[in-house]
């Protein structure tokens, strides 16, 4: 709810820096920019939970690694629905 005011399921790829800043992920410009190519290969301006999990996963695994639940969580917190 906080990002996907539509309840479409799915955030503009300008509102990724700050949904991951909201589900404590810290990010520079440039990153955010590699980060919305990949998530958005097809460049819809759009990214689904199932990109936004793959974001997250990597960055996480890269760091200190994560699980499924808590990125369900994460997504939920900034206002994404509970079945993905």
């Amino acid at each position: 709810m906080a990002f996907d005011y539509e309840q479409l399921g799915y955030i503009q790829t300008n509102q990724l820096r700050n949904a991951l800043e909201r589900v404590g992920e810290r990010i520079d410009e440039q990153e955010t920019f590699k980060m919305i190519a990949e998530a958005d290969p097809e460049n819809t301006g759009t990214i689904q939970f199932a990109q936004f999990k793959e974001l997250i996963l990597e960055k996480r695994e890269n760091e200190q690694g994560s699980s499924d639940e808590d990125l369900l969580d994460a997504f939920v917190a900034m206002g994404g629905r509970a079945d993905g």
